[in-house]
């Protein structure tokens, strides 16, 4: 779901995640996790109890984005930081 989340910050329209409350008892919270990386990078997106509501297209820029130890975050990011 990270990589989808950054995928849709390159979509035309509103992408809507739902029903994916379990991310925030993981490791860490990877909602917020997402949310406060791609918000850093310029993306457009609302956080959301159970999932996120994401704008797009948006140009991303660079940024430093916390993975919280979370491998899955990294490698988003890392995608997020080829479009920029």
């Amino acid at each position: 779901m990270p990589v989808l989340a950054v995928a849709a910050t390159q979509a035309h329209g509103i992408t809507e995640i739902r029903g994916a409350e379990e991310l925030r008892t993981k490791e860490s919270d990877r909602l917020s996790c997402l949310v406060q990386g791609l918000r850093a990078m310029g993306a457009q997106l609302e956080e959301l109890q159970d999932g996120l509501i994401i704008s797009g297209p948006t140009p991303l820029r660079g940024a430093v984005c916390e993975t919280r130890g979370v491998q899955r975050m990294a490698m988003a990011f890392s995608v997020a930081s080829l479009i920029a």
